[in-house]
């Protein structure tokens, strides 16, 4: 689902408030695009020590939750940038979760 011209005019706002910069830093000439898209990171953390039959310690990695991000992308370049948006104050501003639900 896009995002609404006032959920871009948010985010723009949002941007300029927190300082981050119009110009790519990686090679300082292309401007940033909001593609009508979020990320979401996977975040695990490591598991609990496991008994196998074999007698062996296992560690696992287990799913964690994660962190839906903003992603911002260079036109000259292609630098991605991903603004993690509960941080930002923009996913329950925006209210994106139950927008995406109802998807």
């Amino acid at each position: 689902m896009p995002f609404t011209a006032d959920e871009r005019k948010k985010i723009s706002e949002m941007l300029r408030e927190k300082g981050v910069p119009e110009k790519c830093p990686l090679c300082g000439q292309g401007e940033f695009r909001l593609p009508d898209s979020i990320a979401f990171i996977h975040v695990f953390e490591p598991g609990k020590a496991m008994e196998t039959l074999g007698g062996q310690v296992e560690f696992g990695w287990l799913p964690a939750g994660s962190m839906p991000c903003l992603i911002l992308i260079c036109n000259n370049c292609g630098n991605t940038l991903l603004l993690n948006l509960k941080v930002a104050g923009l996913w329950d501003e925006l209210r994106l979760e139950e927008v995406r639900l109802r998807c």
